[in-house]
């Protein structure tokens, strides 16, 4: 029985004890998912390079060789995996995982672990990420949780250099139930949290909280203020 999250090592409440992803790590897991289908339009528009030619070896503008018609990252990240199993016994493998070959990996990882059934076309890169999406709850409590977010982590800092688009965070204005003024939303994120206890708010619930919160906070600085002005008896 675990007691700490394995992505963020924060303790976890009694009550999550059997989870490998506490549940704000849970909802950064499903945000990814969610994140990563939007960089495809933008992805397939990087695919074409520069026109601005490459320095030269003394300060000129020549190349030694073509340019190539399309950038070789963004086709990597694009580009359909391998049929079988990579060997690369001379350690020349480079670059980035393609994005289709590492959801179809963990959907496939999913089903085989869950007893459900491995789809001979898994689908696009949509469907793959919703249908991991939709099994999250029972994800977080997988030993390989803490995995998937790291390589979907990497994916996304990799895709996200190329596409120069990432995540917006932004400070809500009500304070959390703990008193902090740490609560904020993300894109992507289907929950608003709090950065000092880490309760998470779904829009709803954030604002019936707000309008709450906002209003006793409103009426106790009316009574400092009418407090502090008051003429002395």
């Amino acid at each position: 029985m675990t007691t700490t999250c394995d992505i963020c090592a924060r303790a976890q409440r009694p009550d999550d004890w059997a989870r490998a992803a506490c549940r704000p790590c849970t909802d950064r897991l499903r945000a990814m998912l969610r994140e990563l289908p939007g960089h495809l339009p933008l992805l397939e528009a990087s695919l074409v390079p520069g026109a601005r030619p490459a320095e030269g070896r003394h300060g000129g503008t020549g190349r030694a060789h073509p340019p190539l018609p399309a950038r070789g990252d963004v086709l990597t990240l694009l580009g359909p995996a391998a049929p079988g199993t990579v060997r690369d016994p001379h350690g020349d493998q480079t670059g980035p995982t393609p994005i289709h070959a590492l959801l179809t990996t963990w959907t496939r990882t999913l089903a085989t672990d869950r007893g459900l059934p491995v789809l001979a076309a898994p689908g696009t890169i949509p469907v793959l990420a919703t249908r991991l999406s939709a099994h999250m709850e029972w994800i977080a409590h997988q030993p390989w949780a803490a995995d998937l977010h790291t390589e979907l982590d990497e994916l996304l800092r990799q895709v996200r250099r190329i596409t120069h688009t990432r995540p917006a965070r932004r400070p809500c204005r009500a304070p959390c139930r703990c008193g902090a003024w740490a609560l904020t939303a993300q894109d992507w994120a289907e929950y608003i949290e709090c950065g000092i206890c880490g309760r998470l708010y779904t829009r709803t619930e954030y604002q019936l909280w707000a309008a709450t919160a906002m209003s006793t906070l409103a009426r106790t600085a009316l009574a400092l203020h009418l407090q502090e002005h008051a003429e002395p008896n």
